[in-house]
């Protein structure tokens, strides 16, 4: 009989061991929201990084492209300007302009803003991309790139 008391006793959870069990769930849930968050950070992060690189190299592989396979190539006494086959290439508002259009569609910067600087070097041009995102330079690429079929003016 005692068996059947047990069993079938249809009171349910105590007021007490409700509240107990929420508790003991919340902290679960805090500790593990307070490991996830510095890893969220870090993965954010790590994906802007990939994002600047990505910006960076394909300017240069896109400046690249135009002196190598260019003619008649001038760069500025401020080392901003770049001139291939009569072309301007620059970045004067923090964006690639090729021939006064832009490059790359703006929104493909991801909030980040673009330095260029050319340096001629015997019969190459040495080419930097700095990546500034508030502020902050966060990435630099260079490379140099030897015009294929002539130099310099």
């Amino acid at each position: 009989m005692k068996l059947n008391k047990y069993l079938y006793n249809r009171k349910g959870f105590t007021l007490v061991e409700s509240i107990v069990t929420l508790v003991i769930l919340l902290i679960f849930i805090s500790s593990l929201i307070a490991a996830l968050v510095p890893t969220l950070n870090i993965f954010n992060r790590t994906i802007n990084l990939a994002d600047d690189q990505s910006v960076a190299l394909n300017i240069a592989d896109t400046i690249a492209h135009k002196i190598a396979y260019g003619k008649y190539t001038t760069i500025s006494t401020d080392n901003k300007v770049l001139t291939v086959d009569g072309v301007q290439i620059s970045a004067p508002d923090g964006y690639l302009l090729i021939g006064g259009a832009d490059g790359f569609d703006p929104g493909y910067y991801n909030g980040c803003t673009v330095n260029l600087s050319f340096l001629p070097n015997d019969s190459a041009v040495n080419i930097t991309v700095e990546i500034v995102r508030n502020n902050k330079t966060v990435f630099t690429h260079q490379t140099t790139i030897k015009p294929l079929y002539s130099g310099f003016i």
